[in-house]
């Protein structure tokens, strides 16, 4: 099932966080594995320089890279996503770890916060430029660690700005839990969900079965399947897609319908 599968989600090393395994190390498995594509990401620097190196040292497999507008890069920083698609990168994701939601949620202490919207609901200053940069370039749009609503009102704005790839990022995931209305409304827009198997293998413990029936609720047509894995504690991203489909092979998701989500739709939104 991995035969010309894409992972939009890998984390590895280098990173300040402890790894499975190094971008090259991805690469190569990924290579073994069949698959023809990874997507790196690192909540604190991005992650399109080391990609291009993994790409040149492992022939083959295609790895791509993005930046997330996280404090590390200055947050809604115009300046850090224009050198990153002059760079290559294929997706900029709003803030995760410096979100407000993700702080708030995690009861985070001293922890720099990024917002995305002020109080009074008009964008922070930086995001529209942002929003520009990311239009022009054709790349991904991933919402981050927003809340459900910034998120729904993001992907409105963004519309408006002429981005046409725009992914909610894990709507399952708990600091970032999403409604299936708001999600079928998101759908209707043409907005994709990454749905990853790392909320099913972390202290979440969500069941595969609640992601298949989102999944089945929502339309498969809007579905992408991503690991999110290179824990160190979670098996290596690879393993951990491939029991992702299997699991929902098993939630009764027709195999047709999880080939699209892991091969034609990321396809689609990385532009290949």
């Amino acid at each position: 099932m991995l035969n010309n599968a894409i992972d939009l989600h890998i984390h590895a090393a280098p990173d300040a966080i402890p790894r499975k395994l190094t971008n090259i190390q991805a690469a190569y498995m990924a290579k073994a594995a069949g698959m023809r594509a990874i997507l790196l990401k690192n909540h604190l620097t991005p992650t399109y320089a080391c990609a291009s190196m993994a790409e040149e040292a492992v022939p083959g497999i295609s790895v791509f890279g993005g930046v997330v507008l996280n404090a590390a890069v200055g947050g809604l920083n115009p300046e850090a996503v224009e050198a990153a698609v002059a760079m290559g990168a294929k997706c900029v994701w709003l803030p995760t770890s410096s979100a407000e939601q993700h702080v708030r949620h995690f009861r985070l202490q001293n922890q720099p916060v990024v917002r995305v919207f002020e109080q009074n609901g008009l964008p922070c200053d930086g995001l529209m430029d942002v929003l520009a940069l990311v239009a022009a370039a054709e790349c991904i749009l991933a919402t981050g660690h927003l809340r459900p609503e910034e998120s729904e009102r993001l992907a409105g704005l963004a519309k408006e700005a002429g981005v046409k790839r725009i992914v909610v990022t894990h709507p399952e995931f708990e600091a970032t839990r999403m409604a299936v209305d708001m999600q079928k409304r998101l759908a209707a827009r043409g907005v994709f969900f990454e749905r990853c198997f790392y909320a099913a293998n972390s202290s979440q413990k969500l069941p595969v079965a609640e992601i298949a029936h989102e999944m089945r609720e929502v339309g498969w047509e809007s579905t992408v399947l991503s690991s999110d894995f290179g824990q160190d504690y979670n098996a290596p991203p690879v393993e951990g897609l491939r029991r992702f489909l299997e699991e929902l092979a098993r939630c009764g998701i027709p195999e047709k319908h999880l080939s699209a989500a892991v091969t034609s739709h990321p396809a689609s939104l990385l532009g290949l």
